[in-house]
């Protein structure tokens, strides 16, 4: 496949980041092995070799592996967002949030149902649709539903929320793929992903990529979308329950942004260090920590046994351990990999495994991206955005590029840094 430059990230109120990633697929790149104890600060690990992982299960089995090579790095950057400011204000918000429910889904009414109490969501937010749950939605029903909650939203919507699980993903004959909560956003359309049959390639520029909007669709015309999505009906209940106690709560933690020996997936990196090279934890409370695994020879570089995990990003087929870390309410994470975003059979960490670790938001592609940094979550825009007092659905939707392809989850309001 031609090997495609990574556009220069650039927004007035971020750092200037020249991306690294690249064109190839990830589907055939994985990590290796187990490990076990925890060092950092630069400690070598002590692991020998372990199996290279297959493209789609990658990674292999993994004990307790740990941090190396890990350090906090603040520095004082030219960015007023730089270590978040506690309190920005957002606009959107349970008044402005409109709340879809499939009538046809049982989880999905009930998940609305809870939602609406939790949230106080005014009668007139919540809309209902109705088609038979299942993996996708043909393009032309999922036109005409749109169309019509559109009609009926009003200027007042900012943004929605999607009460199901199934479908996840929104398709036509030729072979184009968008996320359902894209589609939602953006509108269906061929521009915002790869079609006639190809692996991937590059996608349109979303509006509301490091836009300074508060007020997405009376600014740009588009209303984002996150799915409270869960394997159960209790999961995406207590994903409501973690969004709704995050509110505020933050007082202090980690961002883990892990290198691993998956150097395909690990195309992040440079964003990882611009990231800790200008943070500064004073205001927000928040550390940057960049952890290098990638020398790593038993353990597939997954973070393991950590506390305060309040952002994890990692790129991995195969994410171990997610369940032995420990993540405050409102904590957000992702992994660069093919299929994070295929909620079933796809052979790899999906996000709905980063939801029922105990994250509060997570994204991930619904078709083979290559690694091509656009499609996943930039930390120079996630990380500040969300410190700075925004939503998750805002910073979340902010720090992706090229996000037809992006499927996005979690409990949208949440929002650990507000007042």
């Amino acid at each position: 496949m031609k090997h495609l430059p990574i556009a220069t990230f650039a927004a007035a109120s971020f750092l200037t980041v020249a991306c690294s990633g690249s064109g190839n697929p990830l589907q055939g790149s994985s990590g290796s092995g187990s490990s076990s104890g925890t060092s950092t600060g630069g400690a070598t690990s002590s692991s020998t070799g372990g199996p290279t992982g297959s493209g789609t299960t990658g990674g292999g089995a993994s004990s307790s592996s740990g941090i190396s090579g890990g350090s906090t790095s603040s520095g004082t950057g030219s960015s007023s967002t730089s270590g978040g400011t506690g309190g920005l204000s957002t606009e959107v918000t349970a008044q402005n949030l409109a709340v879809i429910v499939n009538t046809s889904d049982p989880q999905s009414v009930a998940v609305g149902a809870r939602y609406q109490q939790a949230r106080a969501i005014p009668p007139q937010n919540m809309f209902e649709v109705s088609f038979p749950p299942g993996n996708s939605l043909d393009s032309a029903t999922f036109a005409a539903l749109k169309a019509n909650i559109d009609a009926d939203a009003g200027a007042n919507i900012q943004a929605y929320a999607l009460t199901w699980t199934f479908p996840y993903v929104v398709e036509d004959s030729t072979g184009c793929q968008m996320s359902i909560t894209a589609a939602f956003t953006l509108g269906y359309g061929q521009q915002w992903c790869v079609a006639g049959g190809l692996q991937c390639g590059p996608t349109q520029d979303s509006p509301y990529y490091a836009s300074g909007s508060t007020a997405p669709f009376t600014d740009l015309g588009i209303r984002p979308a996150m799915m409270l999505a869960g394997a159960t009906t209790q999961d995406a209940y207590d994903l409501i329950a973690r969004g709704v106690s995050a509110d505020g709560a933050f007082k202090s933690g980690t961002a883990y942004l892990v290198i691993t020996p998956d150097m395909t997936r690990s195309v992040r990196a440079p964003e990882f260090k611009a990231l800790a090279g200008f943070w500064n934890s004073t205001a927000s409370g928040l550390d940057v920590v960049v952890v290098d695994n990638s020398k790593s020879t038993i353990d597939n570089g997954a973070l393991e046994h950590q506390t305060g995990v309040m952002v994890y990003l990692v790129g991995l087929a195969t994410v171990a351990g997610l369940d032995t870390n420990t993540y405050p309410p409102g904590a957000v994470g992702d992994s660069l990999t093919s299929f994070g975003g295929i909620l079933s059979g796809a052979g790899q960490t999906m996000l709905l495994d980063w939801l029922s670790a105990g994250l509060t938001a997570s994204a991930g592609t619904v078709r083979e991206p290559c690694n091509y940094t656009e499609k996943f979550s930039n930390p120079v825009v996630l990380v500040p955005e969300y410190a700075s007092g925004n939503t998750v659905i805002e910073a979340y939707w902010k720090s992706v590029r090229w996000p037809g392809e992006v499927l996005f989850a979690g409990e949208p309001l949440a929002r650990p840094w507000g007042h």
